[in-house]
Formats: C-alpha cells, sequence, structure tokens
C-alpha cells in the first residue's frame, strides 16, 4: 500500500472521527449535560421482575422512560424494554424498608446506545407513594397515589388518576393531569402545563416561564385565582370574572405565575 492511499486512510479515519465527536458533542448539548440516547425502534422485552409488600416506589433514571400502572394482583411487576440499539444496560432494583427503587446504571461517558422504558405494574387501588425522576425520559403515571413527585428535565409528565398531592416539575418538557388531586404544585420553564381541579382541590400552585398554564374545572364553583404575567394573557373561560381575584376565603385557591406564557381557565381535555 502505498504512501498516498494510507494517508488518504488515515484522513478518511480522522473526518469519521470529527464528525462522531461533533454529533455526540451536539447531542450532550441538547440533552443539557445529560445521557444521549440513540435509540430508533422500540420493543424488546430485557427483565421481568416480581416484588412483594411494597409501600413506597422511587425511580431514579436518566436516559430510560418510566411507565407505572395498575393491575389485578398483590405483588408489583416489574419490566424493562430495550428501545434503541446496542447492548442495554438493565436498571438496578432494590427493596429496602418496603420501598422499591429503582436507578439506572453509569455507563462510559454518560452516553447510552441503547435506551429504554420501565414498566411498573402495582396492585389496583394501593394509592402509593411515588417518587420519579428522569432526564431525558419521560414519565407516565396511570395509578392512584397518596403522593406523587414526578421530575424530568427533557421529557414530559402525563398524570392519568388522582390522589392527595402532586409535585411535578420539568425543564423543557410539558405536563399534563388529567384528574385532579387534592394539591398540586407543578414548574416548568419553557414546557406547558395543564392542570385539572374538582371540589375536593384546595390548592394548585403552578409557575412557568415561557409556558403556558391551563387549569380545566370540574363542577368547582367556589374558587379564588391569584395570576400574574410580565407579557403574557390571561382568561376564565368559565365567565366567572367576579371570581378571578385573591379571596382566601375560597376552597380552591389558585396561584398561577408566567413570564411571557399564557394563564387560561378553561376546558382544555378533549
Amino acid at each position: 500500500m502505498t504512501n498516498k492511499k494510507l494517508l488518504y486512510i488515515k484522513l478518511i479515519t480522522l473526518i469519521i472521527l470529527f464528525l462522531l465527536i461533533c454529533f455526540t458533542s451536539l447531542q450532550f448539548i441538547m440533552r443539557g449535560g445529560h445521557n444521549m440516547d440513540f435509540s430508533y425502534h422500540s420493543g424488546k422485552l430485557i427483565l421481568s421482575e416480581n416484588f412483594n409488600n411494597v409501600e413506597a416506589l422511587k425511580a431514579d433514571l436518566t436516559s430510560f422512560s418510566v411507565e407505572v400502572v395498575e393491575h389485578d394482583s398483590e405483588e408489583v411487576l416489574v419490566e424493562f424494554y430495550r428501545t434503541g440499539f446496542g447492548k442495554s444496560t438493565e436498571p438496578v432494583m432494590n427493596i429496602l424498608d418496603n420501598r422499591l427503587t429503582i436507578e439506572e446504571p453509569i455507563t462510559l461517558l454518560n452516553i447510552n446506545f441503547s435506551s429504554g422504558k420501565i414498566l411498573v405494574y402495582v396492585p389496583a387501588g394501593s394509592q402509593l407513594p411515588y417518587d420519579l425522576s428522569t432526564a431525558s425520559g419521560s414519565v407516565k403515571l396511570n395509578a392512584s397515589s397518596s403522593t406523587a413527585v414526578l421530575r424530568t428535565i427533557s421529557g414530559s409528565i402525563k398524570v392519568y388518576q388522582g390522589g392527595d398531592q402532586l409535585k411535578a416539575k420539568t425543564t423543557s418538557g410539558s405536563i399534563k393531569a388529567y384528574e385532579p388531586f387534592h394539591r398540586i404544585e407543578s414548574g416548568t420553564t419553557s414546557g406547558s402545563i395543564k392542570l385539572t381541579a374538582s371540589p375536593d382541590t384546595t390548592s394548585i400552585q403552578s409557575k412557568s416561564v415561557s409556558g403556558s398554564i391551563k387549569v380545566e374545572l370540574h363542577d368547582v364553583e367556589d374558587y379564588s385565582i391569584n395570576y400574574s404575567s410580565v407579557s403574557g394573557s390571561f382568561r376564565n373561560e368559565y365567565g366567572n370574572s367576579s371570581i378571578t381575584s385573591n379571596n382566601s376565603s375560597a376552597a380552591l385557591q389558585i396561584n398561577a405565575k408566567t413570564t411571557s406564557g399564557s394563564i387560561k381557565l378553561c376546558d382544555w381535555i378533549q
């Protein structure tokens, strides 16, 4: 092989390495410095494990998504599905003092070539306390709860059943709670927030920088809203303009604050 051919091979190799570094660096920046996800297809069951006497659930994840649903069993079933290519890193699960903890292992350079989804089946009506956190994955809670603390950075948060207290926070992802809680705290930077309230709801606190805030009221008549927005708008589609003021004696206290996003009391669930 001539020196000229060797030079071409080295040059092509360097170009490929340069492009790979640029690509991974761009993904790293877009993920906010967190694990990168190179997944492009879904669907292979990698792990399935049962647990007894679970009284609380905590998930501390980075690129994995997590979804909690109910089933007709007294056991908690955890399934892990690979949704990317390459060898997957399985979640680490431990139970201590009846609290089940699910963690995502730290990989080399924090780069995941194979992402995944964790599906947790809990006993129907168990109303466990949940603490679910992920960076770039999504969080879905389709189970009744006592308290639910849900956090993401770029992933979305969706809650399909109500409970006592909901605390949801994300940076650029959206928050949707389709069923009411007694108390709700929610916050996002650029994502939207959509919440629901019932006559049993006593407090809603919601903050956003550029995202919109919407609250749907289910048969709620005694409510007070304290809102503020720098450049965004406020609208009450229930037509109760006399109640859109701060009234500390109202059964439901709504505090909504945004910088440039809009604030609406309206029916948003289709």
